[in-house]
């Protein structure tokens, strides 16, 4: 047992020791989980339990991610037996052999336990960032404790038949044969570590910039069968000193009980924090400017090569070339920095054009204004006409409204700039989205006309 809860936390302390800022998550399922098996002369059914779980998210992809972490469940199932006889042989305390019938009236028992298991998914998810589908799918190692088996019947009636002798013996209870009346008892049985496929699918949606809610369905079923050794041989155990100490053996353990398997679905919430693209601050992004257009002719004419003209005229030198020759094999390097057609410099006109602010005026407005999609054409072709160019994407809002809000409404803005953009043919990789909410307006907030203007977006160059 302490065996199985080192292992599960070693394994997922070195799951959050390689996280990083990848996203942590959160979740809860409920449903019906337990063992399934068939039962002679009954049936099995699960009951309602749950479990939580904490874990990681790793990125792989743009729309693919790999989870993995710890989670610790309560698992039931129930069995219940017709009324009838059910007879297994036995020895009693003398050695004689004998044929042990047990007579049963409202049998039933369940079956409880506790297990870690250590998931490991594959998660896909559709694009958009307010609202997704997901879908996961993967594998879980289960450890399961010992379940714990309650059994009760109405009535138990408890007779030997001794072949040897042709005698039936029902009504000696010093001896272990006799009439029980709401009977109750309990036992534990042992079982397996087991390997569990599982999947989940649903829909997440986005509660702030760096939270994501996911609701959907799971489904979990096991590869193999979780009984373990056990020494039960028969239903009730026997018990030559007296009915009072009459034990369940567990339909669990029968010999003709079909292989108990896991089996759970159900509904799942998971919350998911910290998961965002990476974005340079503000104060990282200035060295990233291109260099104005002034200095790159100096910085061509100082690389250029000197053309012949210039070096041959002074034959009688002969360490005149030298120079030249060891300083041809670095010409290639700062000319291809410098005039590389695809990677043009933008003009200090052209980031005051794609800098300036798009004022959404009207609170709580997220919509692009009319009067400032001409402004966004511009930064559209600007973004085309300079391919290597990133932008970071940022909105704003006044101070009215509860901060969380505010971020959110940001948010939208910065979103809705940068769908407009994409629609223009920009891709969306070439785009960060970041919300200031309040926490930086451009002009003080104590008057309309000023809470007015930091209702804005602002795109940066990167």
């Amino acid at each position: 047992m302490n065996r199985k809860i080192i292992l599960a936390f070693a394994c997922f302390t070195m799951a959050s020791a390689k996280a990083g800022a990848q996203e942590l998550n959160v979740w809860g399922n409920g449903g019906w989980q337990g063992l399934s098996y068939k039962v002679q002369n009954g049936q099995s059914s699960l009951l309602a339990n749950g479990s939580l779980g904490v874990g990681y998210t790793f990125p792989v992809g743009r729309h693919w991610g790999l989870i993995t972490g710890l989670t610790g469940g309560w698992y039931g199932s129930k069995a219940t037996l017709k009324d009838g006889t059910y007879s297994y042989d036995e020895v009693d305390n003398t050695g004689s052999a004998f044929r042990y019938d047990i007579k049963t009236t409202g049998y039933q028992e369940k079956q409880q336990f506790f297990s870690f298991g250590i998931p490991l998914q594959l998660q896909y998810h559709t694009g958009g960032s307010h609202t997704q589908w997901y879908i996961d799918g993967g594998g879980k190692l289960l450890l399961p404790f010992n379940a714990q088996v309650r059994a009760s019947a109405q009535q138990l009636v408890l007779s030997g038949y001794y072949p040897d002798f042709n005698v039936e013996v029902s009504n000696l209870p010093q001896h272990g044969f006799g009439t029980i009346g709401g009977w109750l008892g309990e036992t534990t049985t042992k079982l397996k570590t087991q390997a569990v496929l599982n999947a989940e699918t649903g829909l997440s949606f986005m509660l702030s910039p760096h939270t994501r809610l996911y609701a959907g369905l799971y489904l979990e079923y096991g590869l193999s069968d979780m009984r373990g050794s056990n020494s039960a041989s028969s239903l009730v155990s026997y018990n030559p000193s007296g009915i009072t100490g009459v034990q369940p053996g567990s339909v669990l353990n029968l010999p003709n009980a079909g292989a108990a398997k896991l089996f759970s679905y159900g509904l799942t919430v998971r919350l998911g924090f910290g998961h965002s693209k990476s974005r340079p601050s503000r104060t990282s992004s200035k060295p990233s400017v291109p260099p104005s257009p002034e200095t790159r002719p100096e910085t061509a004419a100082a690389t250029a090569p000197a053309s012949p003209a210039q070096v041959l005229p002074k034959p009688v030198q002969q360490e005149q070339p030298k120079p030249v020759q060891e300083e041809q094999p670095k010409e290639p390097q700062p000319a291809q920095t410098v005039e590389e057609p695809a990677q043009p410099a933008m003009r200090h006109e052209e980031i005051a054009v794609m800098q300036q602010p798009v004022v959404f005026g009207v609170l709580g407005k997220t919509d692009i204004p009319v009067t400032a999609k001409p402004h966004l054409d511009q930064v559209a072709d600007l973004l085309n006409k300079y391919p290597n160019v990133h932008i970071l994407i940022t909105g704003h809002t006044c101070n009215i409204g509860t901060e969380r809000e505010n971020v959110r409404v940001g948010y939208a803005r910065a979103q809705a700039v940068a769908k407009y953009l994409q629609s223009k043919g920009i891709d969306s990789q070439r785009m960060d989205i970041h919300s200031d909410g309040e926490s930086n307006p451009q002009v003080s907030n104590n008057s309309p006309a000023h809470r007015s203007k930091n209702r804005r977006v602002t795109i940066l160059c990167l």
